[in-house]
């Protein structure tokens, strides 16, 4: 039984990174910047954000959206 709980929780790890994954790709394709934003920080598409605010060169708004991001 041990190990069947294991095999689960590897398998929600995988599927919880192929959903991020799946999540930034689609969330990159929006063109507006800023609802690509928005819409990035609502899914916590962080590396969406991020590459479009780098893209701004916005830094004020980088080191906000840094300041929010849980270590």
């Amino acid at each position: 039984m041990f190990d069947s709980c294991v095999w689960y929780m590897c398998l929600l790890n995988v599927l919880i990174i192929i959903t991020l994954q799946v999540l930034n790709k689609y969330c990159k394709l929006i063109e507006n910047s800023d609802q690509k934003i928005e819409t990035g920080q609502k899914y916590n598409c962080h590396e969406t954000v991020i590459e479009t605010l780098v893209q701004l060169k916005d830094r004020q708004q980088l080191a906000d959206y840094h300041g929010k991001l849980k270590p």
